[in-house]
């Protein structure tokens, strides 16, 4: 994907599934994805700031915390994340009065409303990561820890267990081939899950 327009469309594209998605999940009432729990939250002990509003601030203070923990190292480049921020706030919002005609009471309304989000903001997290054109602040503030820390937040279920950068390829390739081709690969899918976890045993 070389066409930096038809890039940004996707991009913009994919955070626009991601607030909507993380609409339909809060929607549920059984709570919200992690990252906008603090905004959530928020919006519920002050109702005079919405939903969007209170997750525009909280990102901007994501940006913040890596314009201090980078110094010279925070690119200007990133400072795009603020008109990402803007986007999807204001979607948030937008979603929210969309899908505010939902009103799941039963049990299994409210687990179809998460379920349904979360399949929403896997497919819009998959749309704009692959255009590589910004990170959103919540990605961009683990990447600022894991630079600043050395420690690869996100991986270390695997590295304790001592698998490294040639395990973590089998695995996005284990991964790839169960969205893509699962009826034809998972025999070989679960041979190579199978010789992983024998090589590196959970317990001694």
């Amino acid at each position: 994907m070389n066409n930096m327009p038809q890039r940004l469309v996707f991009f913009a594209l994919g955070v626009v599934i991601n607030s909507f998605g993380v609409a339909l999940i809060t929607l549920g009432n059984l709570g919200t994805s992690a990252i906008s729990s603090v905004p959530y939250v928020c919006s519920l002990q002050f109702p005079m700031f919405s939903f969007g509003v209170t997750t525009f601030i909280w990102n901007i203070l994501l940006i913040l915390l890596q314009v201090v923990l980078l110094r010279r190292d925070f690119k200007p480049s990133q400072f795009l994340q603020i008109m990402v921020n803007v986007l999807f706030s204001a979607m948030i919002d937008v979603s929210m009065a969309i899908l505010g005609v939902l009103y799941p009471t039963m049990l299994w309304e409210q687990f179809l409303c998460i379920g349904l989000g979360c399949v929403a903001l896997a497919f819009g997290i998959v749309i704009e990561l692959a255009p590589n054109v910004v990170v959103v602040p919540g990605e961009g503030v683990v990447r600022a820890i894991a630079k600043v820390s050395g420690v690869r937040v996100g991986t270390p279920a695997v590295t304790t267990r001592g698998m490294g950068p040639a395990e973590m390829k089998i695995i996005a390739d284990c991964i790839a081939d169960c969205i893509f081709d699962f009826e034809g690969k998972k025999d070989e899918v679960a041979a190579r899950v199978a010789e992983l976890v024998k090589k590196f045993p959970l317990y001694e």
